[in-house]
């Protein structure tokens, strides 16, 4: 990429970013109404393809939640259809049904999607998988039925792939379809997707690391690479277009890291852009309206094919922030729900909370899969947890994000380090008082924010590094949402719940914070507190006898 086709492409995502901000006087472009003819197919299906049935596998007692961050690994010996089924079903697979008095059902998922729209689709590209194939293939995942699709056999490509790989690796390849945000959100679901994408990538990791493999973004993958293998010799395109994003390596653990340029064979991408697809993708809506600034923005932040990587810093692992409380992985993570409401009263023990700032420093596993040294830190909005004074609290979670962010906050703000178990983890006190009206304000009036234990405001490094390096741009997103992946089970595993945020008034926060130019920005929202329960609905099983939705 030339300096100036680069500088072109940072202009381009910057001006997109100030054009989604969400405004006290004027929120981003979006429709006026919801047009529910049109409301986009949650679940892509290829018709025709032969399709790998999987097991409906039930909760596992073992690990332990708490053992995943303790470095108890045991390796797999490599991809079966047992494990396939427990991976997929703990990561990204529908979690339960809902259902209200009138009939309507939907589905939620164990990966959480901005407004349960589910703009992401996973694909696996692996050798032999025991008791499902006997040879290598593409696979699309299909959550509705919890399934494998295969678009195509992969025999030379996986030749030259697996020579490169550690052995019983296999590839996940992570896409979105914008339209089914965008139908919703408009312009401002160029975020949407990437947060998504955050958060399915903290679901495979945990995961993954629950079934025995280690995972870690391959993070130098040219898209156009990325979309050949996926897609093929010819992307989708019109209003369902799908993107591919990113490529993640899965591999028996104990694996050692990728190197930083690591890529897939040039031989077997050719291979599998050659290869012709089985099925034909379904058609997700009757009728869309475009949103040309998002297929703007990811043709601007697409990854060049002369990418350098630069490796972050080898992840600290094994740490126990507590006694293991006999939490199985796997029941945490399909019982993982977004809160809908807060009961305002609840509050946060400063036990959990000091074992939730342990597990998100940057320089820890699961961020480590990223492959890139931590860019977010966690402004928090304290309102009810024990041992802490109500007030503002900054967590760097890295050294260089709090020598930056001292220069960049408030000058007026304390920076002291804050009382009790919690402050062990270099988190700061910058004011004390009560911030429950500030939470809702910055927060777009969402009482959900202020009637928590604390609400968490994601700052990334923002300006020099997209401007240097556009492709940054959404990988600043998916730090941010695999952030909230952590806090939403760490939520669940305290009794608690949590919920992403993604409406919030940009240039508040910053306000709020003192932030003077574009160098940070907030990036998402989070809320963590006791929730009510909504009597109206009914909950049930995943994949018992049950309707698809519209049925």
């Amino acid at each position: 990429m030339t300096d100036n086709a680069r500088s072109a492409a940072a202009n381009l995502v910057l001006a997109a970013h100030e054009r989604t901000k969400h405004m006290p006087d004027r929120y981003a472009p979006g429709p006026d109404a919801l047009d529910w003819a049109t409301r986009p197919d949650p679940f892509r299906r290829y018709e025709g393809a032969p399709i790998g049935n999987l097991d409906r596998v039930d909760d596992a007692p073992e690990p332990t939640y708490d053992s995943l961050f303790a470095g108890e690994r045991h390796g797999a010996p490599g991809p079966s259809r047992a494990l396939v089924s427990r991976l997929l079903r703990d990561s990204l697979a529908i979690s339960a049904w809902k259902r209200v008095s009138s009939g309507d059902t939907w589905a939620v998922r164990v990966n959480p999607s901005s407004g349960n729209l589910h703009p992401t689709e996973a694909y696996l590209l692996a050798g032999p998988i025991e008791g499902l194939s006997d040879s290598p293939a593409l696979w699309h995942y299909r959550p509705l039925d919890h399934a494998l699709e295969q678009l195509c056999a992969a025999h030379e490509a996986w030749s030259e792939l697996a020579a490169d790989l550690p052995e019983g690796a296999f590839l996940v390849a992570l896409t979105s379809i914008p339209w089914r945000t965008a139908w919703k959100y408009g312009e401002r679901a160029l975020r949407y997707c990437q947060l998504d994408l955050g958060h399915a990538i903290g679901a495979l990791a945990l995961a993954a690391r629950a079934t025995g493999f280690d995972l870690q973004v391959a993070g130098a993958v040219p898209s156009g690479d990325l979309a050949a293998i996926v897609f093929g010799g010819e992307s989708p395109t019109g209003p369902d277009a799908e993107h591919a994003d990113v490529v993640l390596v899965a591999s028996p653990s104990p694996a050692a890291p990728l190197p930083p340029g690591w890529r897939l064979a040039p031989r077997a991408v050719e291979s599998l852009r050659r290869t012709p697809r089985a099925g034909t993708a379904n058609q997700l809506s009757a009728a869309h309206r475009e949103w040309p600034l998002i297929h703007d923005a990811m043709a601007a932040w697409r990854t060049p094919g002369d990418l350098a990587l630069d490796a972050g810093a080898p992840a600290a692992d094994g740490h126990r922030d507590g006694p293991d409380r006999g939490l199985p992985a796997s029941r945490l993570f399909r019982s993982r729900r977004s809160a809908a409401a807060m009961d305002g009263v609840s509050r946060m023990t400063e036990a959990a909370f000091a074992r939730l700032l342990g597990r998100l420093r940057g320089d820890r596993w699961p961020y480590s899969v990223l492959g890139v040294a931590p860019h977010a830190a966690l402004a928090l909005l304290v309102h009810r947890v024990e041992g802490l004074e109500p007030g503002i609290y900054l967590l760097p979670r890295d050294g260089a994000l709090s020598a930056e962010l001292r220069l960049a906050l408030d000058p007026a703000f304390h920076w002291a380090p804050a009382s009790g178990a919690s402050g062990k983890q270099g988190l700061m006190l910058l004011a004390t008082g009560e911030v429950q009206a500030a939470a809702g304000a910055v927060n777009a009036g969402q009482e959900i924010t202020s009637d928590g234990a604390f609400a968490v405001a994601m700052l990334t490094r923002f300006g020099h590094v997209v401007g240097e390096r556009p492709w940054m741009y959404p990988r600043l997103y998916w730090e941010c949402g695999l952030i909230g992946q952590v806090l939403y089970v760490e939520a669940e595993a305290a009794g608690l719940r949590g919920t992403g945020i993604g409406c919030y008034f940009d240039d508040l926060v910053h306000r709020l914070l003192g932030l003077r130019d574009d160098a940070w920005q907030s990036l998402y929202h989070f809320t963590v507190g006791g929730y009510l329960q909504d009597p109206r609905l009914q909950t049930l099983p995943a994949y018992g006898e049950l309707p698809a939705p519209g049925q």
